[in-house]
């Protein structure tokens, strides 16, 4: 009895220690940065499709590769910032939305798909669509440049949100985008989350033969 309390406190610990990794995941941040508004949103429907909304960062957090590098996003949105951006487009009707541009100090080339995904909900408060959790991938050059798999994929924190204001026109919504974070921590592969059931199994059962 008192070997099996001992193996089940084991599996107690790896489990917090995943946790405990989890808590302190990579973080792959792009945001409007020194980029300023533009892009328009157009109202189809009761569908917005967002189009180079400019995305003018990305910040790396707790990452292997390039930890707390801060850099610029280039691509063809125009921004007030005064140059040309990353592009964020979405479409609020299958809640798909890609950013593509170019990274030159991580040598990324331009057209680059550096993410692609889906936002978990939108929600239009009339003055602004705010957006909230979701799921994406991002650019396997990107990932590397982390020092992550390049099969890694990210989640939006359901609690964080982001939002681009609207401004009404006679010809539908434009909008004049103001902060575009994507905030987000990798998700567990399903074969690592396996591979560690695995080893807590054959650990199980080794003891209960020596038992």
């Amino acid at each position: 009895m008192l070997k099996r309390l001992k193996m089940f406190g084991m599996a107690a610990i790896a489990m917090a220690s995943m946790a405990a990794t989890a808590s302190a995941a990579p973080v792959i941040d792009f945001s409007t940065g020194l980029a300023g508004n533009g892009g328009t949103i157009t109202d189809v429907g009761g569908t917005l499709i967002g189009t180079n909304i400019p995305i003018g960062a990305i910040t790396f957090g707790d990452t292997t590769l390039n930890n707390g590098l801060v850099t610029t996003v280039q691509g063809t949105a125009i921004g007030t910032g005064g140059l040309l951006y990353g592009d964020f487009d979405f479409n609020t009707a299958t809640g798909q939305f890609s950013i593509v541009g170019c990274v030159a100090s991580l040598l990324i080339p331009c057209n680059t798909t550096l993410a692609t995904g889906t936002i978990g909900s939108f929600l239009n408060l009339g003055t602004g669509i705010l957006f909230q959790g979701g799921t994406y991938t991002v650019s396997p050059l990107l990932a590397a440049a982390a020092g992550l798999p390049t099969n890694s994929v990210f989640t939006i924190p359901a609690g964080s949100s982001f939002t681009l204001g609207i401004t009404s026109t006679q010809g539908g919504a434009i909008v004049t985008s103001t902060d575009v974070p994507l905030t987000s921590t990798p998700v567990p592969e399903p074969a690592t989350m396996m591979l560690l059931g695995t080893g807590l199994l054959a650990a199980f059962r080794a003891r209960r033969r020596q038992a």
